[in-house]
């Protein structure tokens, strides 16, 4: 190729290159000038709005907070009354527990001290082991103490 040629082509490559350039430069341009836009136009929405708009808006955010505190206050109150509802079942379950055993002891007492250990003890032991029939029919071959003999007497004089 001549020199003529490769000058021409360099010109057009040069030319293409500057050309790129520029169109690179007008989009960044168009992109900022966007943005500044976009940024103003916020700034200048705030700006237009009433103040009657925003004095809306917190009375809307007011409501909602009151309805969240008394949803919140309503939920302790819950949880705390029953947990003080589940403490007052336990007390009076564990008083009654108390109550009974402190009954039965007080009357297995008043029953040894006026009936005597050894004849509850026995007569107890002694029906179980000997194997005495409904018909109260006592075996031969049990001894019992006098005072229990002279009460089983009484009982079969009676029946």
């Amino acid at each position: 190729m001549s020199k003529k040629k490769k000058k021409k082509k360099k010109k057009k490559k040069k030319k293409k290159k500057k050309k790129k350039k520029k169109k690179m430069e007008k989009k960044k341009k168009k992109k900022k000038k966007k943005k500044k836009k976009k940024k103003i136009l916020a700034s200048t929405d705030i700006k237009e709005k009433p103040i009657e708009e925003i004095i809306k808006l917190l009375v809307e955010v007011v409501v909602v907070v009151k309805v969240v505190v008394i949803v919140v206050v309503v939920v302790v109150v819950v949880v705390v009354v029953v947990v003080v509802v589940v403490v007052v079942v336990v007390f009076v379950v564990v008083v009654v527990v108390v109550v009974v055993v402190v009954v039965v002891v007080v009357l297995v007492v008043v029953k040894v001290v006026l009936v005597g250990p050894s004849s509850s003890s026995s007569s107890s032991s002694s029906s179980s082991s000997s194997g005495t029939s409904s018909g109260g029919i006592r075996p031969k071959h049990v001894h019992l103490p006098e005072e229990e003999m002279r009460r089983w007497r009484d009982v079969m004089r009676e029946t």
